[in-house]
């Protein structure tokens, strides 16, 4: 026999018995694993983790398994197990896009912002480009107040699907985060267009009317939406706010305690009803919706001006100086409050009180009339030049508390742990609207593409850009009107004049690029 053929049969001979009995144990791991993907496409998650736990036990390194077990754990709440199944998967195989794309999902719903936006990123760098990376990608940078690239990405979300709705609702608000409100309204519209019976693009898109001042079409919005979904709590708080700021105050009045009944728990909402209650003269309702203002906000000053006021207004004066020197307390450099507990040392007759406070409101704010005009009043009593204030006179209340502001949303799909609350927002008349027939010519032409009647929408967007030729929204829509029409020189040149108008119009940009492409596509210039 030649030497040839002795060596692999003392190869065998000699090799450790464990290597055959591994042989087994990996094909039942296989067979487990398999078993678990069935589990987990029927639904029986369950089931599903107990098939990849076992297989687990028999080759704990079998990275499909980790990864597979990791995502349903994480999506069952079980974060940290699924995190560490996960982080394990991606040292074992770290070519594996979606394995770092499901790290990233796993990292966003344990809180951890950054290293979800570096799994997600590595995720892109293997080429798993999908819309729904970018769409998670982007909703951590909203989320983390990166509003340019949180755009970017959902911009490239929507390039790879054009036909979800929820994307251009995303993206609308990250246009109105960034007060860009023409822009979001495109959004919004564009999502209506896609699935007209949502109501979420309503009530977004009658928060941005809002912010424009457009209260007749804010509040024409809502009704859609509340049509849609009756349930839709916050709809009421801000319909409320544009019947407010129309003067409009039962109606106010009705949505807002509508708003609140559905368990609305908005600061703004009970300040804005309880300068309503206090207007009417009903103290007693006003002094309770102020409690509840102080209960949601404790650290703000507003509130406790406020309540100081409902508190003098119905005779308890020390209740109200102690709020009012809470409001001090809290911010030393707030003037409303050294001016309103000046105010109200002044009608209880304590004049030099009334000079000390009203003269460190001076002191942060200049030049103020109110404060020099009730200055020279208190100095003139000091004097002896004027009567005392009769002593019964209670204080007058704080000067009314504006409507809540319709706020630019964060982004309003799920999963949030719990609505968070609207940011601040400038008044709506900082913006403001054109009352001319471009803007109504404007919003004729968007609702006839919204109706896919092209014609009749070139014809209106061409009226809007005559009476406003800066108009660059509806240069942007002719264009799309032009484009849906197959004429895509006249939609080129559009989409080139709304880009001049507005360098930042980013839908003008992309629709821009697909214009150029289709025309490229036709031989033509």
């Amino acid at each position: 026999m030649r030497l040839t053929h002795i060596l692999p049969i003392c190869a065998i001979l000699l090799a450790p018995t464990s290597w055959g009995q591994k042989q087994p144990e990996r094909s039942r791991a296989a067979q487990l694993y398999e078993a678990g993907l069935s589990a987990e496409t029927a639904g029986q998650t369950a089931a599903a983790i107990s098939s990849y736990s076992e297989a687990l036990q028999l080759e704990p390194d079998n990275w499909q398994a980790l990864r597979h077990r990791g995502r349903l754990l994480a999506n069952q709440g079980q974060v940290g197990d699924g995190l560490q199944d996960l982080e394990r998967a991606v040292v074992l195989k770290p070519t594996d896009g979606e394995t770092w794309k499901w790290l990233g999902d796993a990292r966003q719903a344990a809180g951890q912002n950054q290293p979800t936006i570096d799994a997600y990123t590595k995720a892109l760098t293997l080429n798993y480009e999908t819309s729904s990376l970018y769409r998670s990608r982007g909703r951590v940078y909203e989320r983390t107040g990166n509003h340019a690239a949180a755009l970017e990405d959902l911009t490239r979300a929507i390039r790879l699907r054009l036909d979800i709705p929820e994307l251009y609702i995303e993206r609308g608000d990250v246009y109105a985060a960034m007060e860009r409100f023409r822009d979001a309204i495109e959004d919004y519209d564009r999502a209506i267009y896609l699935k007209p019976e949502l109501a979420q693009p309503f009530y977004q898109r009658g928060r941005a009317w809002g912010q424009l001042g457009e209260f007749t079409r804010s509040i024409a919005d809502f009704d859609t939406a509340l049509k849609l979904d009756p349930e839709l709590a916050q709809a009421y708080m801000w319909r409320g706010a544009s019947y407010d700021r129309l003067g409009q105050k039962d109606k106010a009045m009705a949505d807002y305690t509508a708003a609140i009944q559905r368990g609305v728990k908005d600061v703004r909402l009970f300040r804005a009803r309880a300068t309503l209650y206090s207007e009417q003269g009903d103290h007693k309702s006003a002094l309770a919706d102020r409690e509840e203002a102080v209960h949601l906000a404790p650290k703000d000053p507003a509130v406790y001006i406020e309540r100081g006021g409902s508190y003098h207004s119905l005779g308890d004066h020390q209740k109200g100086l102690a709020d009012r020197s809470m409001a001090i307390f809290l911010d030393p450099n707030n003037y409303e409050a050294w001016l309103a507990r000046g105010s109200a040392y002044y009608l209880l007759n304590k004049p030099a009180l009334a000079r000390s406070d009203l003269k460190k409101a001076l002191e942060l704010h200049p030049n103020d009339k109110e404060i020099i005009d009730l200055l020279a009043k208190v100095d003139a009593l000091i004097a002896g030049a004027t009567p005392p204030v009769p002593a019964a006179t209670p204080p007058a209340e704080p000067p009314a508390a504006p409507p809540p502001k319709p706020a630019a949303a964060p982004l309003s799909t799920p999963p949030p742990a719990a609505a968070p609350k609207p940011p601040a927002a400038p008044p709506a008349a900082a913006v403001a609207s054109k009352p001319t027939s471009a803007a109504e010519a404007h919003q004729r032409g968007r609702e006839l593409l919204a109706q896919g009647k092209f014609e009749e929408a070139v014809a209106e967007l061409t009226a809007a850009v005559q009476a406003d030729p800066k108009l660059a929204p509806a240069y942007n829509a002719r264009g799309y009107a032009y484009l849906r029409l197959q004429k895509l020189s006249d939609a080129v040149a559009d989409f080139e004049k709304a880009l001049a108008l507005n360098p930042g119009y980013e839908n003008a940009k992309h629709n821009l690029e697909v214009a150029r492409k289709m025309l490229a596509g036709t031989g033509r210039k």
